[in-house]
């Protein structure tokens, strides 16, 4: 008799904590690849958004936190636009008001207004006409569960403003928001002669970190970053990947224990089994590698039914109503490998104990068990 056959028969004669050997696995890399994979999804956001911005240098509060963002004062764009290199500036605000019969619809706006097609494509309608007009741009999915057209009105925060145009996204998520003019946005989150960040374009064929330095040394309380290190810096994500490990490495270690139970007990009831092998001159070594690669099959199982449900519990939430346009995941072939990996180590783990176990059993002792 093979060593496969025997791994094949002792997997299918216990098929039901075979298989919830697996699905404990699975639920573990299931959890790891879900919420990996929405703050894949963040990231890719947050770096197209930057991609989008044209400009060379985004300027923040050094003392930013993106849970409770500060905000930097109007009165610096001059300096800015005053030294050598600097091409253009671009000013942004973002905030959460009170849109119709909605609690709260993230807002954007820049400063120029037009700066705002770097992010979106107007389906209808124009553009903002000025900084100071009581207008309105919606995204497509603002605009249909609003039930509203160009030329209507919105309530925003008890100020009557017209839609004069609806914009889609390459990102279903922006379609969930609104832009406001600046002066207006400033006023309805109280921060007049605010901006939460400037962008920075520079002349052709000037240095980056020239002027990154010159900007630094004028305006010490200002961090200054390319557009990919505002990325990397991100104290949200950094904080949400922080907290998705803590949180898988608890459902992976739930599976690691059931896997380690199976096994163990997978043993225990094969005592007298393992003993016939040995009395007819099996090596220890050779039992080691069956008890090993059934953990190591059950991790595998485990592995691809925990992509596929992360996967579909990730469309899932996508599609609940709640949340439709607010969340998007992002799901690469690595994500996938490396769950897979992750996977196969628990159920090899599970398995080195009660393998070492198996080859601890002497042959008369295993005959002499019921």
């Amino acid at each position: 008799m093979s060593i496969f056959t025997i791994i094949r028969r002792n997997l299918l004669a216990r098929k039901t904590r075979s298989l919830l050997t697996a699905l404990g696995i699975a639920v573990g890399i299931g959890t790891m690849v879900s919420l990996l994979g929405l703050t894949e999804g963040y990231r890719r956001i947050t770096l197209a958004f930057t991609d989008l911005l044209k400009s060379d240098l985004l300027l923040l509060d050094r003392r930013i936190a993106d849970l409770n963002p500060r905000l930097i004062d109007e009165s610096i764009e001059n300096d800015l636009q005053r030294m050598p290199g600097v091409a253009s500036i671009q000013k942004m605000m973002v905030g959460v008001v009170g849109f119709e019969d909605l609690p709260g619809v993230v807002v954007y706006a820049t400063d120029p207004p037009e700066m705002i097609l770097n992010f979106f494509r107007i389906h209808e309608g124009g553009l903002l006409s000025s900084a100071e007009s009581p207008e309105i741009l919606v995204g497509r999915a603002v605009a249909n569960s609003l039930n509203k057209e160009v030329g209507d009105y919105v309530d925003v925060e008890g100020v009557l403003h017209k839609i004069v145009g609806i914009y889609t996204s390459p990102f279903y998520v922006m379609d969930a928001t609104v832009v406001l003019p600046l002066r207006h946005l400033q006023r309805a989150l109280g921060r007049q002669g605010k901006v939460m960040a400037f962008g920075v374009g520079l002349e052709h064929g000037s240095s980056i970190s020239d002027i990154k330095m010159l900007i630094e040394r004028r305006h010490p309380e200002l961090q200054c970053m390319g557009l990919a290190e505002s990325v990397r810096k991100n104290d949200l994500l950094r904080i949400a990947e922080a907290f998705i490990w803590a949180i898988s490495i608890v459902a992976l270690t739930v599976g690691g224990i059931g896997a380690f139970n199976t096994m163990s007990m997978s043993v225990f009831e094969r005592t007298k089994e393992i003993g016939i092998l040995r009395s007819l001159g099996w090596p220890g070594s050779r039992i080691f590698i069956i008890v090993m690669t059934e953990g190591l099959i059950l991790g595998v199982i485990g592995g691809m039914l925990g992509c596929v449900v992360g996967i579909g519990l990730d469309h899932l939430i996508e599609a609940t109503a709640r949340v439709r346009g607010m969340i998007v995941s992002a799901f690469t072939w690595q994500l996938c490998l490396k769950a897979l990996i992750v996977a196969t180590f628990l159920g090899s783990f599970g398995g080195v104990y009660p393998a070492w176990k198996a080859t601890r059993i002497s042959p008369v002792i295993a005959l002499r068990s019921e």
